[in-house]
């Protein structure tokens, strides 16, 4: 899964920029506008670079562009890991793959998988006699080349997560999946377990390691100091500080100075793994991960998030669905069918 990030006005930290490189590690793009010219013949355009391959550029460029810009920070769905493949793709009569450029019409961004993107394409072809570019070609890069001969109202009908942005807009398809945060608008959050564990980890220092030079500890203050047993990093008392159970010293092999839990280290919430990618989720993720597989067997890889998507909105027929009546069940299952139907 890809992400996107839509930013206006705050930018994300490089805290938050890392962690969506690190979840999402195949290839960096982003955009940007800029004016040229004065007075009359004065114009914006949109910038683009991409099949950025480090974090750090990624980070400067963040730091670093004209507000508003978009992020991209892609996993390959289709097409493979090449660099042409990376986001955003220009709006032009060949859906630039180029890594930069410039343009007075816009470029494109998604996030997730258009199953049906072969056929578009060819269809759309073979009745208008349109040209099919050259060059590799994923679900993203289709959808750039129809946006560009259908027109921009297309973002909504792909209904799927896309940014167009435009020298004066920026247009989000499928916008209510998208989650806002501190002014900055995200494709999915996926990347979130990444920051917490960036600030759960405690150095050394905090983490109760033994000392080599006990006899040197402050023991001035009856409040405890920076240095002793009671103390925090700050010099602040914080109390006696549990022993880790089953821990032993590492420096004489016996249980007399014993390692101890840092009182600044939570434990992560995300306890379980993704079957598919490995990844740290929540309980919820993993049963919401369980009912897509479910989905998949029974209506077809095609139909199953759209479905599960649907379910969704009703949280009832998913977490209490014993609070309701077999015929109720059976209206709602009615109602999901007559929808996919259309």
């Amino acid at each position: 899964m890809c992400v996107i990030a839509i930013v206006r006005d705050n930018r994300p930290s490089d805290a938050i920029v890392r962690a969506m490189w690190d979840t999402n590690a195949a290839g960096g793009g982003f955009a940007w506008r800029d004016k040229v010219g004065k007075g009359t013949k004065e114009k914006t355009l949109v910038h683009w670079n991409k099949g950025i391959d480090t974090v750090e550029e990624m980070i400067q460029a963040s730091k670093d562009l004209p507000l508003p810009y978009v992020l991209h920070f892609r996993i390959p769905t289709c097409g493979g890991t090449l660099k042409a493949l990376t986001h955003p793709f220009g709006i032009d009569e060949n859906a630039s793959i180029d890594l930069e450029g410039t343009t007075e019409r816009g470029v494109l961004f998604h996030n997730g998988h258009f199953n049906k993107w072969r056929e578009a394409v060819r269809e759309y072809a073979i009745a208008t006699g349109a040209r099919i570019p050259g060059g590799a070609w994923s679900d993203s890069r289709a959808m750039a080349w129809l946006t560009y001969h259908l027109g921009d109202g297309m973002v909504e009908f792909f209904e799927e997560k896309l940014v167009l942005f435009t020298p004066y807009s920026i247009q989000v398809g499928n916008s209510g999946s998208f989650s806002r945060e501190d002014g900055i608008l995200y494709s999915n959050l996926s990347w979130k377990h990444r920051v917490r564990s960036m600030f759960l980890t405690a150095p050394a220092s905090m983490a109760g390691a033994p000392r080599e030079n006990k006899d040197k500890e402050d023991h001035s203050s009856p409040q405890g100091s920076g240095s002793g047993n009671n103390g925090n990093a700050c010099g602040v008392a914080m109390g006696p500080v549990k022993e880790k159970a089953g821990s032993t010293d590492r420096s004489s092999g016996t249980n007399g100075g014993r390692l101890v839990q840092s009182p600044f280290v939570r434990p992560s919430p995300l306890k379980h793994r993704n079957p598919e990618t490995g990844e740290l989720i929540s309980k919820k993720a993993l049963k919401r991960w369980k009912k897509l597989q479910e989905a998949r067997a029974s209506r077809g890889d095609s139909e199953a998030k759209g479905w599960l998507n649907w379910i969704e909105k009703f949280p009832w027929s998913t977490r209490n669905p014993e609070y309701y009546t077999m015929a109720q069940q059976a209206e709602m299952q009615e109602q999901i069918t007559t929808l996919l139907q259309h």
